[in-house]
């Protein structure tokens, strides 16, 4: 068959608050799960491996913590369906945290 396929590879889910969660995957490997709630909160949360933290001890995997500034380690799964399970459990875990508060 050869070459890629022009399939999106990037997906958009909103949440009833209104934030949303953009996931971005290629066949290479490349990933990015950006949850953001700017209008709600004012915060990102993303998860992504692109190579621009070396510093970071898990690169070039890395978490942007409720700010594009705010850079950490990031722990997630190196499988696609693991790692997006993952995600939605922190998503659902901050959701009930801001319906408590």
């Amino acid at each position: 068959m050869g070459g890629k396929s022009n399939l999106p590879n990037k997906l958009r889910i909103y949440f009833l608050d209104d934030s949303f969660l953009d996931i971005w995957l290629t066949l290479d490997g490349d990933y990015s799960y950006h949850w953001e709630s700017t209008l709600q909160t004012g915060l990102i949360h993303r998860w992504d491996n692109a190579p621009d933290h070396p510093e970071i001890t898990t690169f070039p995997k890395h978490f942007h913590e409720g700010a594009k500034e705010n850079v950490k380690e990031s722990h997630i799964s190196e499988d696609p369906e693991k790692a997006f399970s993952e995600i939605l459990d922190f998503i659902r875990t901050k959701l009930k945290g801001v319906e408590q508060g």
